[in-house]
């Protein structure tokens, strides 16, 4: 984020800083939101796959992220499923799958 603001290939894979803040402040608090999917406090969303899913890391209850598991939420379904282990294992599963 330091050296980027954000990733963009065809699509926001991160989002820039602004775009995470304002997008996370979003998803909790919009009344829509809260009355279709289970609560969003515990995940701090950091970019999309240009299909409407979303991709997060998840905060424990101090407010604090401890693992770097990365999880994807699914806007049709409310699924919350992991999808990498790490950013690194993120991006190499992102990047090869738009190939």
């Amino acid at each position: 984020m330091l050296e980027s603001n954000g990733i963009t290939a065809d699509y926001n894979v991160v989002w820039s800083i602004g775009d995470i803040q304002r997008r996370n402040l979003e998803f909790r608090a919009l009344k829509g939101f809260r009355e279709l999917y289970m609560p969003f406090d515990h995940l701090l969303f950091f970019g999309d796959d240009g299909g409407g899913d979303q991709f997060a890391f998840a905060v424990q209850a101090d407010g604090i992220i401890h693992n770097p598991d990365i999880y994807r939420w699914e806007h049709e379904t409310d699924a919350r499923s992991w999808f990498a282990g790490r950013l690194e294992q993120f991006f190499a599963r992102i990047l090869n799958r738009k190939r």
